[in-house]
Protein backbone atom coordinates (compact mmCIF):
# COMPACT_ATOMS: atom_id res chain seq x y z
CA UNK A 1 0.00 0.00 0.00
CA UNK A 2 2.54 2.49 -1.22
CA UNK A 3 4.34 3.80 -4.35
CA UNK A 4 7.15 2.29 -5.77
CA UNK A 5 8.94 5.38 -6.08
CA UNK A 6 8.00 6.05 -1.86
CA UNK A 7 9.27 2.77 -0.77
CA UNK A 8 8.75 3.34 2.98
CA UNK A 9 5.26 1.24 4.09
CA UNK A 10 3.86 2.67 6.89
CA UNK A 11 2.49 0.08 9.62
CA UNK A 12 -1.04 1.80 10.16
CA UNK A 13 -1.79 2.99 6.51
CA UNK A 14 -0.78 -0.27 5.18
CA UNK A 15 -3.13 -1.82 8.17
CA UNK A 16 -6.22 0.92 7.35
CA UNK A 17 -5.85 0.01 3.45
CA UNK A 18 -5.65 -3.23 3.76
CA UNK A 19 -8.73 -3.48 6.24
CA UNK A 20 -10.35 -1.52 3.57
CA UNK A 21 -9.72 -3.64 0.76
CA UNK A 22 -11.43 -6.48 2.66
CA UNK A 23 -14.33 -4.66 3.46
CA UNK A 24 -15.22 -3.65 -0.06
CA UNK A 25 -14.66 -7.29 -0.89
CA UNK A 26 -17.23 -8.07 1.80
CA UNK A 27 -19.52 -5.36 -0.25
CA UNK A 28 -19.34 -8.18 -3.75
CA UNK A 29 -20.81 -10.81 -1.60
CA UNK A 30 -24.12 -8.99 -1.49
CA UNK A 31 -24.05 -7.79 -5.30
CA UNK A 32 -22.84 -4.03 -4.77
CA UNK A 33 -20.10 -3.22 -7.81
CA UNK A 34 -17.00 -2.00 -6.12
CA UNK A 35 -14.93 -2.06 -9.19
CA UNK A 36 -11.53 -4.17 -9.27
CA UNK A 37 -10.41 -6.03 -6.67
CA UNK A 38 -6.71 -5.46 -5.39
CA UNK A 39 -4.84 -9.21 -6.01
CA UNK A 40 -4.59 -11.53 -3.69
CA UNK A 41 -0.74 -11.53 -3.72
CA UNK A 42 -1.06 -7.97 -2.71
CA UNK A 43 -3.16 -8.69 0.46
CA UNK A 44 -0.52 -11.04 1.21
CA UNK A 45 2.35 -8.93 0.87
CA UNK A 46 0.59 -6.03 3.19
CA UNK A 47 -0.03 -8.77 6.01
CA UNK A 48 3.65 -9.59 5.51
CA UNK A 49 4.44 -6.41 6.26
CA UNK A 50 2.16 -5.61 8.93
CA UNK A 51 3.44 -8.31 11.04
CA UNK A 52 7.28 -7.81 10.44
CA UNK A 53 6.45 -4.20 12.05
CA UNK A 54 5.98 -5.70 15.59
CA UNK A 55 9.00 -4.91 17.80
CA UNK A 56 9.61 -7.78 20.84
CA UNK A 57 7.06 -5.56 23.01
CA UNK A 58 4.04 -6.65 20.81
CA UNK A 59 3.76 -3.24 19.88
CA UNK A 60 4.09 -1.91 16.35
CA UNK A 61 6.43 0.79 15.16
CA UNK A 62 5.57 3.25 12.09
CA UNK A 63 8.27 2.48 9.69
CA UNK A 64 10.85 -0.11 11.31
CA UNK A 65 11.07 -1.96 14.13
CA UNK A 66 12.64 -0.73 16.74
CA UNK A 67 16.44 -1.73 16.33
CA UNK A 68 18.06 0.82 18.95
CA UNK A 69 18.64 2.01 21.99
CA UNK A 70 17.00 4.96 23.87
CA UNK A 71 20.51 6.51 24.46
CA UNK A 72 20.62 7.36 21.04
CA UNK A 73 18.23 10.21 21.24
CA UNK A 74 20.80 12.01 23.40
CA UNK A 75 22.37 12.76 20.21
CA UNK A 76 19.30 14.51 18.88
CA UNK A 77 20.42 17.69 16.64
CA UNK A 78 16.37 19.06 16.56
CA UNK A 79 15.23 20.20 20.31
CA UNK A 80 12.16 20.60 19.40
CA UNK A 81 10.87 17.14 17.79
CA UNK A 82 11.87 14.65 20.90
CA UNK A 83 12.20 10.71 20.58
CA UNK A 84 12.35 10.83 16.88
CA UNK A 85 15.43 9.09 16.82
CA UNK A 86 14.44 5.61 17.14
CA UNK A 87 11.43 4.62 16.02
CA UNK A 88 8.97 2.75 18.94
CA UNK A 89 5.52 1.19 19.15
CA UNK A 90 2.68 3.77 19.19
CA UNK A 91 -0.45 2.86 20.39
CA UNK A 92 -2.11 4.13 17.38
CA UNK A 93 0.44 1.88 14.67
CA UNK A 94 -0.68 -1.19 17.07
CA UNK A 95 -4.54 -1.08 16.98
CA UNK A 96 -4.43 -0.29 13.42
CA UNK A 97 -2.16 -3.05 13.19
CA UNK A 98 -4.32 -5.73 15.60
Amino acid sequence: FSTRDHGWPISDCTAEGLKACLGMGGLLNVGIDVGMMLPIERMRDAVDVILSFQNSNGGCATYENTRSFEALELINPAETFGDIIVDYSYVECTSACM
